[in-house]
Parts: C-alpha cells; sequence; structure tokens
C-alpha cells in the first residue's frame, strides 16, 4: 500500500523517507544544529493517529517515535 504500492520505481531510484525521519537524521548528525535555550519550555506535539498507523505501510517502520524524538 502507499507509496511502494504506488511507484515501485522510486523505491528503486531513490530513498523515500518521511520529513520527520530526515529532520531526525539531520539533527544526529549535526546537518541542523537546534539550541535549546531559545526555547526552553516544554513543548507538546500532537501524533497523528492516522499518519502513524499508516506509516508502517508507507515507509516500512512506525514514524511515532520519530515525531516524539525531533521534538523532545
Amino acid at each position: 500500500m502507499g507509496f511502494a504500492k504506488w511507484f515501485p520505481e522510486a523505491f528503486e531510484e531513490f530513498r523515500c523517507i518521511s520529513v520527520f525521519e530526515l529532520l531526525r537524521e539531520y539533527i544526529e548528525t549535526g546537518r541542523i544544529q537546534v539550541d535549546r535555550s531559545r526555547h526552553p519550555h516544554l513543548a507538546t506535539v500532537h501524533d497523528p493517529c492516522n499518519y502513524v498507523r499508516k506509516s508502517y505501510m508507507t515507509f516500512g517502520d512506525h514514524q511515532g517515535d520519530n515525531i516524539r524524538w525531533v521534538t523532545s
């Protein structure tokens, strides 16, 4: 279902990932620097249930953890 079903050639030629996975990768590798002192307060993120449920079918893993990691 999803990308792999509709565009199988894209998975052969390109690496298809979610924006949350990309943000996590950029933060972990230092490509994006996060200055937590600019906003020291707690923040809340809404895990969009439909997206999290369908992310496994689309990207091969559950993106809820990446969403929470990026905002923690």
